[in-house]
């Protein structure tokens, strides 16, 4: 492809995170000043239907092989990599293995 093609997905792309990050916390501070509890009701409903997504499709266990604790070190590591990934919008998390996409 030609290189100004590949500028313009890669702006657009800059563009389209930066605007879904304002998004999400513009949601979740005007939520906040509705009242806490609708903010933290916010935040763990896009959890919650992270981790549903990822158990239905089988996707729930991490790669780190620790015995017993392995599910909640899973479930600690999927939860820690979306709330970075949400937050700072980090692309290289977006791996199909990893966040879905």
């Amino acid at each position: 492809a030609q290189a100004s093609k590949r500028t313009i997905v890669f702006g657009t792309m800059v563009f389209f995170s930066a605007g879904m990050l304002l998004i999400r916390c513009a949601i979740i501070v005007l939520l906040g000043l509705i009242g806490k509890r609708w903010a933290f009701a916010y935040i763990g409903a896009d959890l919650g239907l992270y981790l549903v997504t990822k158990l239905l499709r089988g996707d729930i266990w991490y790669w780190v092989p620790l015995g017993d604790i392995e599910l909640l070190a899973s479930m600690i590591a999927r939860v820690t990599s979306k709330i970075i990934t949400d937050f700072t919008s980090i692309v290289q998390f977006r791996h199909p293995y990893e966040l879905g996409g």
